[in-house]
């Protein structure tokens, strides 16, 4: 399963890595992102045909940079130097 606070905490968790785990009825690739100062978790849903294409195309030609559109951002803020990520 892959969602976003699965405890409702916004900013403090995320349950990823169950990649097509049955009975979840989701596919997806989450991406860290600690670049620029801040730390993001981006996530590319690919749990159908079309969507899996979409991301798949899109990666493939313009890298994920280049495919922020197709992600859902569930975490983006500044680092700061006494920060523990």
């Amino acid at each position: 399963c892959n969602v976003p606070h699965p405890h409702g905490h916004n900013d403090t968790g995320f349950m990823v890595a169950g990649q097509g785990m049955e009975g979840c009825a989701n596919y997806g690739v989450p991406i860290l992102d600690t670049t620029e100062g801040r730390t993001r978790v981006h996530y590319f849903d690919a749990s159908t045909d079309e969507a899996f294409n979409a991301v798949t195309s899109c990666v493939t030609a313009n890298g994920w940079r280049g495919c922020l559109n197709l992600a859902e951002t569930w975490l983006d803020q500044p680092r700061t130097k006494t920060m523990v990520v």
